[in-house]
This record gives C-alpha cells, structure tokens and sequence, in this order.
C-alpha cells in the first residue's frame, strides 16, 4: 500500500514540474528581441542594489556612434567608451551605489526589447494574474551524460522584478 502511495506522489511531482527541454529555465535559448546584454556590471552589486537595498535601477544604453567612418561593432565602441565587456567583472565602490545598468545596445534596440519585455510581462500578468518578470543573470552550460551530447544553457539566478 505504502509503495502504491509513493508511486503516485512521484508521477503527480513529474506532472507539476516539468523537467524536460521545454522548459526555459532548463533549455534556455538567447533573444536578440527580448534579451538585455547587461555590461560594466558586477553580478554581486547587480544583487546587492535589488535584493538587499530593493532599490529601482534604470538601463542606459551605449551613446550613438559619433564619429566620421564606419560605426565600430557594439563591443569595440563600449570598449572605446571604457566600460567593460568581460563576462565577470569584481564590485567595485563606484559601482556598489550606481542605481544604472549599462547595456550593450544603442538607445533605439534597448527600448524596443524594453517594450517587448514589458508588454509580454503585462500580458502575462492580466492572462495569469501574477506577475512573471524576472532578471536572470549567470549562466550555466551543461549536459546530460545519459541522453545527449548537446548543451543546455541554464539561467543560474532569478531576481523577480516589478
């Protein structure tokens, strides 16, 4: 009898989480419409202003190109301007009360992924009645030994945003 019960209570958990590919939090696939390159940020000052302080941060984008010539690539332009690009930067003092997230995107592209994201997230929010937006940051690329030799790519960190 008992085995019976325990049985049923591992097929109803394989029903509520769903554990396969089709979730995003496990096979996460990158959007040029609707994912922000977060740059010049540490992911501990990123946490710190808006889990601990739940402070409001507001993205900047990269200042238009400029200059006579070819317009350089997004990365050589912010490299140009100072900031850092690398993927794991160290907290800094200036950076630990800096209330803006620098992004790797010219004004015009940042506030058409802004408004796809907050459309999508009100749309969600009136179909489902809770809200569903979230800052995810820290990646993770693994595999499954068993099935596969492609690699899932994994959000690490999940900051509900409002």
């Amino acid at each position: 009898m008992s085995n019976e019960i325990f049985e049923g209570i591992d097929k109803l958990k394989n029903r509520l989480v769903d554990i396969t590919r089709r979730n995003k939090l496990i096979k996460y696939k990158p959007s040029k419409t609707y994912n922000l390159i977060v740059i010049n940020c540490s992911l501990e000052g990123l946490f710190e202003n808006l889990i601990v302080r739940e402070n409001s941060l507001t993205f900047q984008a990269l200042p238009e190109w400029d200059g006579e010539g070819e317009i350089p690539n997004k990365l050589q332009w912010a490299n140009q301007l100072g900031l850092s690009v690398d993927i794991a930067i160290e907290k800094n003092a200036e950076q630990e009360n800096d209330k803006i997230i620098q992004t790797l995107h010219f004004p015009d592209e940042m506030n058409k992924i802004l408004l796809r994201i907050y459309r999508e997230a009100k749309s969600i929010e009136q179909e489902m009645g809770r809200e569903m937006l979230y800052l995810c940051t820290g990646i993770l690329n693994w595999k499954e030994l068993q099935h596969t030799q492609e690699y899932n790519t994994s959000p690490l960190v999940c900051i509900p945003l409002e």
